[in-house]
């Protein structure tokens, strides 16, 4: 045991000097920080962001002190706020539309300028190359936060914000920069050019920001105006810190968790940091440099970061509920279920299909192991999805803890009822996306995901079809195509009134089962290869 301890605590020490070292002692970062200020283009972007700035500044402060507003209280209050608002979104607005820019062509020019292999002969890693370049850009935009200081302190000196709200903005605005400037590096180690690697970072930034923003609306409008039972203070989407226009809304927020009120930039910072390292570990193999092997790396990372995203997701909704009582538990099920289950196969269609590069194959011995989850190996491949779920499950699990004294049996057996369908699907998944790459010999991992990404269409949209086509006069439910959709029992799960869920059980019981053996077939018609497992020729 003694041993065990002094091994580990030498492992997290030599993982605390690296991180130091790619941060303080990484060359990367200085040769970026002079470039960037050697280059004309540079001073001109300040002054074309500052200038821009304080004209949106004068603009809206002639409205703000104007006389008929100043002489209502209540009306310069709104303003004053509103002020301080239009200051903070135009300032995020220019750092979104900047910050992709900076890292979007980091990896791609090094490649078109054949500097790739000068780095190569040197001892540099991919992922300290990847942290000096980000940490570079992100200085840049530091900077560029700095030089807006006086222009936000307008409505700092006129009563629109506190210190506190105005520093913990910046704070959350600066770490949401850095991801998206790693979201855009990623693009870059992956784009064959530096004109695909732009598109593709506005194009993702602008997903990210689209699909975030439903998150900073309804955290905006919990503040706003605060439901039954919470204070406007409580931060009820965490995850949406990862956009910088949530930053005014999640800055003086309180997170509550085990008993502890957590400053919502604490949190905020965090999510960022997590989903910034991930974002590098997954872009350092496709940078060239040599590096040890990330992907066992990358897969615990997602592990930590489905759990987290499931127990930040979950946690504010049930202290809303306690507040009330736990009123409403029952009602939230099916929604909780289909939210938690919906990212699941994206997540299969990415991982459970193999298949080899170029000349090379990929085979299959239908052997499942659990060492193999975090190696990449197709035998790996189903554990680890089965990991992803039920870290999901227990995150769900934790935050809904406190409720546990609330549920009846009857509940508890709806909860079974739920996990036994939704891991036979994930399974049946699965092993549609082996029987695929099993089609194609193992020669493309793309095109097993392209003709997986097929049967997956069929499975869920087929059912549909034939019932618009065939028996549209028909209720959907009632339809005998629509009883051959893999989301039947979901279906009635949304048009059955909760507290009746044992009506749809034998459905998710059946359809469950059903998964399990068809899952069982597609096992056994995979043809068995007498190769080892792994590249072959």
């Amino acid at each position: 045991m003694a041993l065990l301890t002094r091994s580990w605590l030498r492992d997290w020490g030599r993982y605390v000097v690296g991180t130091f070292t790619q941060v303080w002692g990484n060359p990367v970062v200085g040769r970026e920080a002079r470039v960037r200020v050697r280059l004309s283009r540079s001073y001109f972007l300040q002054s074309l962001y500052l200038g821009f700035m304080i004209l949106i500044v004068m603009l809206v402060y002639q409205n703000v002190v104007s006389d008929e507003v100043m002489r209502n209280p209540f009306e310069a209050q709104q303003s004053l706020q509103a002020f301080h608002a239009t200051v903070m979104g135009t300032l995020t607005a220019l750092i979104v539309l900047i910050a992709p820019a900076l890292t979007a062509n980091a990896i791609t020019l090094e490649r078109e300028r054949r500097t790739m292999d000068l780095l190569a002969a040197t001892p540099l890693t991919a992922r300290q190359l990847l942290t000096g370049k980000l940490l570079g850009s992100l200085g840049f935009v530091l900077l560029l936060l700095a030089l807006t200081l006086p222009v936000s302190g307008v409505s700092l000196l006129m009563g629109g914000a506190t210190i506190r709200e105005m520093l913990e903005t910046y704070v959350l605005i600066a770490a949401s920069a850095m991801v998206l400037c790693a979201l855009a590096l990623f693009s870059s180690a992956y784009a064959r050019n530096s004109t695909t690697a732009v598109f593709l970072s506005y194009l993702r930034v602008g997903l990210l920001v689209v699909v975030l923003g439903i998150m900073t609306i309804a955290q905006a409008t919990t503040r706003l105006v605060p439901a039954p039972g919470a204070t406007g203070r409580e931060l009820l989407l965490p995850l949406c810190a990862l956009s910088p226009f949530s930053a005014p809304y999640v800055a003086d927020t309180v997170f509550n968790a085990f008993g502890l009120e957590i400053p919502g930039v604490v949190v905020g910072v965090l999510v960022c940091l997590l989903a910034t390292r991930m974002l590098l570990t997954g872009a350092a193999p496709k940078v060239g440099l040599y590096d040890k092997d990330t992907l066992p790396s990358l897969r615990r990372q997602m592990l930590l970061a489905v759990f987290l995203a499931s127990w930040l997701s979950f946690a504010p909704p049930v202290q809303h509920l306690i507040a009330l009582g736990g009123f409403g538990i029952i009602d939230i099920l099916p929604l909780v279920g289909f939210v938690l289950s919906a990212p699941m196969p994206l997540l299969i269609l990415f991982l459970a299909p193999y298949g080899g590069q170029e000349e090379r194959r990929v085979v299959w011995n239908r052997r499942i192991r659990v060492r193999d989850m975090l190696t990449g190996k197709p035998s790996g491949s189903l554990p680890y999805i089965l990991s992803l779920w039920f870290a999901a499950i227990a995150g769900l699990a934790l935050a809904m803890q406190p409720l546990f004294v609330l549920f009846s049996p009857e509940v508890w057996a709806y909860l079974v009822t739920l996990l036994f369908y939704y891991t036979g699907l994930w399974v049946f998944l699965w092993a549609c996306a082996q029987l695929c790459s099993a089609l194609l010999k193992g020669r493309s991992v793309a095109a097993a995901r392209w003709l997986t990404l097929g049967c997956y269409a069929v499975l869920f949209l087929l059912p549909p079809i034939l019932h618009m086509t065939l028996f549209s006069d028909m209720f959907m439910r009632e339809s005998p195509a629509f009883y051959l959709s893999v989301v039947y029992p979901v279906w009635g799960m949304i048009d059955t009134p909760a507290h009746r869920f044992w009506e749809v059980a034998p459905a998710f019981y059946l359809y469950g089962a059903v998964a399990w053996l068809l899952s069982l077939l597609l096992y056994v018609l995979h043809p068995r290869h007498t190769n080892q497992e792994g590249d072959v020729s």
